[in-house]
């Protein structure tokens, strides 16, 4: 795989656990990293993924809130799920304004997913 410019991941059992290397991404930045995240989806052949957005993640915009829609629905599609980790209140206030809470799973970290998806 050609190297990672926006993301980095460590691969725990069968649980890709992902995070952002800018957390000020711009929109063209959004849609790369999640080029990158579904080729490593797809690379390592699974669909539990734990994705930080802290600390204090600052790209709450809509280009950036559908990515993680269609991300969840192709995790869904193929069997998994998706678990945002270390989401600091402010922004998980942004997840409730756009009444999204209910459609995400959070974790506080991704120890925490890790043991979520062993509980399935």
């Amino acid at each position: 795989m050609a190297a990672l410019t926006g993301i980095s991941y460590e691969k725990t059992g069968d649980v890709l656990c992902i995070r952002f290397k800018n957390l000020r991404p711009s929109e063209l930045e959004i849609q790369d990293c999640f080029q990158e995240i579904k080729k490593v989806i797809q690379d390592e052949k699974t669909f539990k993924v734990a994705l930080s957005l802290g600390p204090n993640m600052e790209c709450m915009y809509s280009v950036f809130l559908g990515k993680l829609i269609s991300l969840q629905k192709l995790l869904s599609e193929g069997g998994g799920k998706l678990f945002l980790c270390h989401v600091e209140p402010m922004v998980r206030s942004i997840f409730t304004a756009c009444r999204l809470e209910d459609r995400f799973n959070f974790c506080e970290d991704f120890p925490a997913a890790g043991a979520e998806f062993a509980k399935k």
